[in-house]
């Protein structure tokens, strides 16, 4: 499934506590919990994964601050 920024961006502030996490190569949304966000589409179901070139986008432009290898609101 893609995302564009505002997608990410809505389902960050949507989740308190909500953050991205970066691990071998790939970011993945997570709820404050720990869990993966998910979507459900035509009854399938997908990880919400923005692409490395959004989250350049989302770092470049301060909407997001790096914690580790967590991401989160800035």
């Amino acid at each position: 499934m893609t995302l564009n920024t505002t997608q990410v961006l809505e389902a960050l502030r949507a989740n308190p506590g909500a953050y991205v996490v970066h691990n071998a190569g790939t970011y993945r949304l997570k709820n404050a919990d720990g869990t993966d966000m998910v979507k459900t589409d035509g009854g399938r179901t997908y990880f919400l994964e923005p692409s490395y070139h959004m989250m350049d986008d989302l770092m470049d432009a301060g909407r997001l601050k790096k914690d580790g290898q967590k991401y989160r609101l800035a």
